[in-house]
C-alpha cells in the first residue's frame, strides 16, 4: 500500500478536524500534512498532538503552534532512517 499523497493527507486532516469540531486554516493543515508522509494513523496522531499542544498552551491552532508541537516529530523521522 502506498502512502497517501499531500492532497489526500490534507483532505484527511480537514475531515478529521471537522469531525472533531476544530477550526484549523488551510495553511496549518498543509503544514501538518507535509510533516507526516508515512500513514494515516501517524497523520491523525500529529493532528491530535497539535490539538493537545493548543489545549495546554491555551492558544488557537495555527502554523507556528503546529511547528512547536511537531518539532520533535522531525527528529523521530530522521532517526528511523538510521540503522546500526
Amino acid at each position: 500500500i502506498t502512502p497517501p499523497d499531500l492532497e489526500t493527507r490534507i483532505a484527511i486532516l480537514r475531515k478529521k478536524a471537522e469531525t472533531d469540531g476544530l477550526a484549523i486554516d488551510d495553511s496549518t493543515l498543509d503544514y501538518i500534512a507535509s510533516q507526516v508522509d508515512t500513514n494515516i494513523r501517524e497523520l491523525e496522531g500529529a493532528l491530535v498532538k497539535v490539538q493537545a499542544h493548543a489545549t495546554i498552551e491555551r492558544e488557537d491552532i495555527n502554523v507556528d503552534l503546529a511547528k512547536e508541537a511537531l518539532a520533535d516529530l522531525k527528529l523521530v523521522q530522521k532517526n528511523r532512517g538510521l540503522q546500526i
